[in-house]
């Protein structure tokens, strides 16, 4: 018992470190290898103001080509996900959320079922996918049902104002060349 002791406090040091290791992405950091290389970037936006959490964490999950894994996460900044590095493929955004300092709860929400749309990602060349903006909406519901939500599409922020805030994080200049070229294209 008092060898546990002992070690106990070695294993708790390195059981935050690799929780906390792992829940960053394992240092993961978009937009330092060239574009090229990476191929994709993925984004879109979440307004969690109606939300019982801000935006923490965004989770994609890979359908086609069949694997058990990877979930991908994403990068967060107020609102703004995104993510580069992607295989080809089919994807569908799975779960999305944050833990309530206020509430001390861990959320998580589920996206809604899809179809075939801009929250169902089709990688199937090299690119920019943007996913769209979004409001989550609180749904009333009765005193003793489950709380609900919905995500409204929204116009603001839009596909050009997230892409010159990604820019200014790009750091391989042909990421900021591939990102510039989108901006332009842009009306």
């Amino acid at each position: 018992m008092q060898r546990f002791l002992k070690v106990a406090p070695i294993y708790a040091a390195i059981m935050t470190f690799a929780l906390i290791t792992v829940g960053c992405g394992g240092g993961w950091k978009p937009f330092v290898k060239s574009a090229q290389e990476e191929q994709t970037l993925i984004f879109g936006y979440l307004d969690m103001d109606d939300a019982p959490t801000s935006l923490q964490w965004v989770q994609l999950k890979q359908l086609r080509p069949v694997t058990k894994g990877p979930y991908y996460h994403f990068i967060i900044d107020d609102g703004l996900f995104y993510r580069t590095d992607t295989p080809k493929g089919i994807f569908k955004f799975e779960s999305f959320g944050g833990l309530s300092r206020l509430r001390n709860m861990n959320f998580t929400f589920k996206f809604p079922a899809q179809g075939k749309g801009a929250m169902d990602p089709v990688i199937d060349k090299p690119g920019i996918y943007y996913v769209g903006s979004y409001k989550f909406k609180k749904v009333k519901t009765g005193f003793f049902e489950e709380g609900k939500f919905e995500l409204e599409k929204i116009s603001k922020p839009s596909e050009k104002e997230l892409l010159v805030k990604l820019m200014a994080k790009a750091e391989h200049p042909s990421w900021k060349t591939v990102i510039q070229k989108r901006v332009q294209e842009i009306k």
